[in-house]
């Protein structure tokens, strides 16, 4: 496409067909080679189904590959045929301040390290990585030529801490010529928001962290790695968590180790199909992933939140229309998240229905060689890759009788297959897996704390868990938060009912998230005390809270009239019984 358009240009104003040319590099830019829509499984994605995919800041190939390769020809296409006249969707412009917007947030807090999105084969450390000037140099003059200004300047400040200024190939003059008169601002000294978690696009990373100090905590999602592109890793559903100054859960870094057990995603088996360990598939899937609900409340006190939850029908699936005899293990699956910067705490929730029984293993793996992972009797203890911090886990099956088995893998073995290019030996640590009792139905609650070194290694405060009147066991009480989640995808409208049987806290309030709940008004009653409140369809939650003191709380969640509500405090005050709160929503 840019071939035709470029040879359109030099023989402008010697040939009639000069225009013709051009025409024909907008229509490929627009429908890609030879088709109108995007193929599973296809290479040649059209630029124009590119952009919309990857609008939430983070190149469909990863940073990588996408900064490498696909951006500089993206960057001078794009600014031809602005220059010349056609035209860009409006919605795509924002696609070059969110280029920078992704890069910064996947930054660790130490300012070191950057998230390796798609297939990778530099050092993690982002100052001395290939491409990063002409990457920014590109975004951030782009961004200030469709009118994002402050973005534009906070990615000139990001490129004044390169160690080394390298480029792509033959880009040494574009990287120099995208130049303007913004000034260079560093982002980290403009306090910009702690969460970061765009639903545009397919290809989104939410992350997440304490605060903006150097030793804070930062916390990751990917609902991405599930579209039809080259160069991404089938990390959809995969989380991190990074704490004091080093990873304490991670994917691996890799380079087509697509076959290997590298991710923190859910492993489910299908044997009718290239297996991958279990990943959700490289290509050929049947739907990507998509970040279906999302909900944060960042603020400076105590109440803050961010709850996501991704939709994974399809990643474990084969396309059938491209796949012969395709296998389709999954009916539904779903993946939610919470995290909480009050307490370190986070909470993963995996619903899966297949279509015949089978074993799942939730996934936690880092890159520590020298200490290995402990389990004490279903708590597990995991020392961060420096060993300066150390999340202590718990993950509980939906009914307590179904027991999972927990193994623990030096990954020095299991890996030892897998060449240096594929999973580098410097990323090989240790690995746990939670497998599962075979069954067509899987519930997971996955609780995780973040402690410092010398946390004891059978501590997670006081967590228990909750049963729910609808017959859900989803539901987990620690730290002063009450968390719960259908067992099935079916929304709930009440009425819903439970008990927080925990007799003291050490917080003064006591924070309760609902999920799954049908958009409407519900009146919500803690001991007697009661609340409306509207449940919205963009994340399905209620979130309310109540004194500590009020210790165990009963609550009942009943469904009101739309009109009752009308005359409630906003949603967004945080439901507090009997005094409101007022954390914003972002």
């Amino acid at each position: 496409g840019w071939t035709a358009f470029a040879f359109g240009i030099v023989i402008y104003g010697e040939s009639s067909r000069a225009q013709e040319l051009m025409d024909r590099g907008y229509y490929v830019w627009i429908h890609g080679m030879g088709s109108s829509t995007t193929t599973i499984g296809s290479i040649p994605v059209p630029y124009d189904q590119y952009l919309t995919d990857s609008l939430a800041g983070v190149p469909l190939p990863g940073f990588e590959y996408g900064m490498g390769t696909d951006l500089r020809d993206i960057a001078v296409w794009w600014s031809t045929m602005r220059y010349l006249g056609y035209t860009h969707k409006p919605t795509h412009r924002i696609y070059w301040q969110n280029l920078i917007r992704g890069y910064f947030y996947a930054i660790s807090p130490d300012k070191n390290v950057v998230y390796h999105a798609g297939d990778s084969q530099d050092p993690p450390v982002w100052t001395s990585s290939h491409f990063v000037h002409s990457y920014l140099s590109n975004a951030a003059y782009l961004a200030s030529q469709e009118g994002y200004t402050q973005w534009s300047s906070y990615g000139r400040g990001l490129s004044k801490y390169l160690r080394t200024r390298t480029y792509g190939d033959a880009d040494e003059f574009l990287a120099f010529a995208r130049s303007d008169n913004n000034t260079a601002i560093n982002p980290w000294g403009a306090n910009p928001p702690k969460f970061y978690c765009p639903t545009i696009g397919l290809n989104t990373y939410c992350t997440f962290r304490s605060s903006w100090a150097a030793n804070a905590t930062w916390i990751g999602f990917a609902a991405s790695g599930s579209t039809p592109v080259d160069h991404q890793v089938p990390d959809c559903g995969s989380f991190w968590i990074w704490a004091r100054d080093g990873y304490v859960v991670s994917p691996a870094r890799t380079y087509l180790g697509y076959d290997y057990p590298i991710f923190t995603n859910l492993a489910v088996p299908n044997s009718g199909a290239p297996n991958h360990a279990g990943n959700p598939l490289p290509f050929d899937r049947a739907a990507p992933a998509k970040l279906n609900r999302t909900r944060l409340v960042e603020g400076s006190g105590s109440g803050q939140f961010a709850y996501l939850m991704m939709n994974g029908d399809g990643v474990y699936n084969q396309h059938s229309p491209t796949v012969y005899n395709a296998v389709q293990p999954v009916n539904t699956y779903r993946r939610h998240f919470f995290y909480t910067p009050d307490s370190d705490v986070v909470v993963v929730v995996d619903r899966a229905s297949l279509k015949s029984a089978a074993v799942t293993q939730f996934r936690l793996r880092n890159a520590n060689k020298n200490t290995a992972p402990t389990n004490t009797q279903g708590t597990i203890n995991i020392p961060s890759a420096t060993g300066n911090a150390r999340l202590i886990a718990k993950v509980l099956r939906e009914s307590a009788s179904e027991q999972a088995t927990i193994s623990i893998d030096n990954e020095a073995t299991t890996l030892s297959m897998a060449q240096d290019y594929e999973v580098p030996t410097s990323d090989r640590g240790y690995s746990v897996r939670v497998y599962s009792p075979s069954s067509a139905t899987h519930n997971w609650i996955s609780v995780m704390s973040v402690k410092g070194s010398a946390a004891p290694a059978t501590d997670l405060d006081d967590l228990i868990q909750l049963t729910q009147s609808d017959g859900s066991g989803l539901g987990v009480y620690t730290n002063g938060w009450t968390l719960l989640f259908a067992n099935n995808e079916t929304l709930r409208a009440g009425p819903l009912s439970y008990t927080v049987s925990a007799s003291t806290a050490t917080q003064s309030v006591v924070y309760h998230l609902v999920a799954d709940m049908a958009a409407g008004c519900y009146g919500v009653t803690i001991n007697g005390a009661n609340v409306y409140l509207l449940a919205q369809s963009d994340d399905n939650t209620l979130f309310f809270s109540a004194p500590s003191a009020g210790l165990p709380h009963s609550v009942s969640i009943m469904p009101a009239s739309i009109n009752t509500c009308g005359a409630a405090p906003p949603r967004d005050n945080g439901g507090f019984i009997p005094v409101a709160l007022n954390p914003p929503r972002a």
